[in-house]
């Protein structure tokens, strides 16, 4: 999927910004008809998944991750397609196809494990600390004995 994504990128504001500008579109073709093209595998082949899962969800009534995945790579896939043909405005294809290969990596790979235990590491790093903190700042803060009016 990062292989479809990284052209578009390149046809795309990230690649102006590099490059200073981008490459010029085969066969002069407009630029946003180029992203619409290369868009086209990673909505329809490698972010399906995606939307399989998100139809399998909806069928039972449960709302999950691959819903939100799907409704994002959908929705932005789907106004970058009317920006590119029937509106004004800007496309984001590379948001779309970048959105659903990160996602796919995290949650395909065996980087997922270990993704979970560094977050699960870091949280209780700052419970840790933030009780460290609290107690601190009890001690600090522990009043006197103040007479009250």
């Amino acid at each position: 999927m990062v292989a479809f994504a990284v052209p578009i990128a390149i046809w795309s504001q990230i690649g102006e910004s590099i490059f200073g500008s981008p490459p010029g579109a085969p066969f002069g073709i407009d630029h946003d008809a180029w992203g619409f093209l290369l868009s086209l595998p990673v909505i329809f082949y490698s972010s399906w998944i995606f939307f399989r899962g998100a139809y399998n969800a909806l069928r039972v009534l449960t709302l999950d991750m691959m819903v939100l995945v799907a409704v994002a790579i959908g929705t932005g896939w789907i106004y970058s397609v009317a920006t590119t043909f029937f509106i004004e405005g800007e496309v984001f294809y590379e948001a779309a196809a970048f959105l659903g290969a990160f996602v796919l990596l995290a949650t395909g790979s065996r980087c997922a494990p270990a993704a979970g235990r560094m977050m699960r590491s870091a949280c209780s790093w700052i419970l840790h600390r933030r009780r460290l903190w609290s107690s601190a700042m009890e001690r600090t803060l522990k009043p006197t004995s103040a007479t009250s009016c």
